[in-house]
């Protein structure tokens, strides 16, 4: 992304691990989920409603996060990520909304509705189940939303097919 003026520092690609405070470890893990919300972030600023710069933006670009995670460690870093790109987006239009459904995949096939139902443009979302999570996503998907698959294999995306 030569020339792109959205840059990642390498610190925001390490996830400290059990080494210590003071010993940050490039893992495979932090590598994924510091790039997914990079292209999720980067896709967003390409969006019209984000095009202003920095005024604020009149039209509202509905993210919703949906995901299996849990209170562990993965899913502690990857909130956090997602509260400060959520953070940084809402002067320019994006506004953000995270359910984690503790590896409940009713919760989670409720989510996925509740965030089409509610008009989000963006949905990034884990596939722990194809098979409970192929009709909400079709249906997302029907309605044009944008579907960001995160934490699931690369052969899930494939199995909702």
């Amino acid at each position: 992304m030569e020339g792109d003026e959205h840059t990642m520092n390498i610190e925001d690609l390490y996830v400290e691990e059990d080494d210590g405070p003071d010993s940050p470890q490039l893992t495979r893990r932090g590598l994924l989920v510091s790039g997914g919300l990079a292209a999720a972030g980067v896709t967003m600023l390409g969006a019209p409603a984000v095009a202003f710069g920095g005024r604020q933006a009149t039209t509202r670009i509905k993210v919703a996060v949906v995901t299996h995670g849990d209170t562990g460690s993965f899913w502690s870093v990857f909130k956090k990520g997602v509260d400060q790109a959520a953070k940084d987006l809402r002067s320019r239009g994006v506004s953000v909304t995270q359910v984690y459904a503790n590896n409940n995949v009713a919760k989670q096939v409720s989510g996925l509705n509740a965030a089409i139902a509610s008009g989000a443009k963006v949905i990034a979302t884990s596939v722990p189940d194809a098979s409970a999570l192929k009709d909400p996503l079709r249906k997302a998907a029907g309605k044009g939303i944008q579907i960001i698959t995160v934490n699931s294999g690369l052969g899930a995306f494939d199995d909702l097919s």
